[in-house]
């Protein structure tokens, strides 16, 4: 039996969320780098992850609508920096640059090239379902904003 590859929201939302604008790869993730608040880049740039929380594939067409808790991050500086003051600006920034993002038309359609053995994918349209919330009570002093997203994405054919 052979074992087919196949588009998952996962490697999609990886590769759409970092071609948006103000985004790159080392900036997002399904999960936080090891110890994100000593990586001076990071704590420059911030982190966007996502997890799914919810959705449902179409029943008719082989399109899935997964909606998505996205959190953005943004970390203090470390290293001889006396301010431990939470990044707000950093993280509301890049929860606003996705919001920004899905009003663009250009934002969408794309062929995204998964990696070797699947099958590429498009993200048709995205939409926030709440608006973005900032998460307060972390001891590490981490800005954090959340919000869910709803996707809608294609695998294509191969």
């Amino acid at each position: 039996m052979t074992f087919a590859y196949r588009a998952n929201t996962d490697l999609v939302m990886g590769l759409w969320l970092s071609s948006l604008p103000g985004l790159n790869p080392g900036m997002t993730g399904a999960q936080l780098p090891e110890k994100p608040e000593e990586n001076a880049s990071l704590c420059t740039s911030g982190f966007v992850s996502w997890r799914t929380v919810g959705g449902n594939p179409d029943m008719y067409i082989p399109e899935r609508k997964p909606v998505l808790q996205v959190s953005c991050y943004g970390f203090p500086p470390t290293g001889g920096s006396s301010s431990r003051k939470p990044q707000w600006n950093v993280a509301n920034g890049l929860a606003e640059d996705i919001l920004a993002a899905c009003q663009q038309p250009d934002s969408f359609n794309a062929k995204l090239t998964l990696p070797t053995g699947y099958p590429p994918a498009r993200v048709q349209q995205a939409h926030a379902l709440t608006e973005p919330m900032r998460i307060y009570g972390d001891r590490a002093y981490w800005a954090i904003y959340r919000f869910d997203l709803q996707v809608y994405w294609l695998e294509l054919p191969s």
